[in-house]
């Protein structure tokens, strides 16, 4: 009898577990397709975690900062950006707890010492008890931009030297 019961609650346990496992299996398959979509956008995107290191990051921000993500994974997140722009990312940062998703502009820091022009989205994740769980920060490259429009400056003021130089000679 004993037997018959062990046996019984065995086979109810299996078919549960199987249909569990058929259940998960396509939120699997889903979290796969996401990660892999993450992975091949043109955009930077980084997930922080709670205490304010670096726990993923894509390849186009790796690319951008000149260094391999894997490279960053666990390192304080402010390094992304130029030491001179940390404080006022650290103040946008406590804004974006109270009011949620942020925008701002800032310098990145590359690798190699350099700076690179971002477009910044800080959005906060929350776990299901509403607890916050870290942030996505979403990046936007703005350097060929800023660099075209500095060009674009220069050219313009050489233009308005020029045109000074010839309203004096004509007088």
């Amino acid at each position: 009898m004993l037997l018959h019961s062990l046996l019984g609650i065995a086979m109810c346990l299996t078919i549960l577990v199987r249909r569990v496992l058929r259940r998960l299996k396509p939120l699997r398959e889903e979290l796969s397709v996401k990660n892999v979509l993450i992975d091949q956008i043109h955009t930077g995107v980084a997930w922080v975690r709670k205490d304010g290191t670096l726990g993923w990051l894509n390849p186009a921000l790796g690319a951008w900062l000149q260094i391999a993500p894997q490279d960053l994974i666990g390192r304080d997140w402010y390094e992304l950006f130029d030491t001179d722009e940390r404080a006022r990312v650290r103040e946008d940062y406590r804004h974006m707890l109270f009011i949620g998703k942020l925008s701002l502009e800032t310098r990145g820091l590359r690798a190699d010492g350099t700076l690179a022009w971002f477009h910044v989205e800080l959005v906060p994740i929350h776990d299901r008890k509403k607890v916050y769980a870290g942030h996505h920060c979403l990046v936007r490259d703005l350097t060929r931009e800023r660099e075209l429009e500095r060009k674009l400056e220069q050219l313009s003021g050489h233009e308005s030297a020029a045109m000074e130089v010839a309203f004096v000679a004509g007088l």
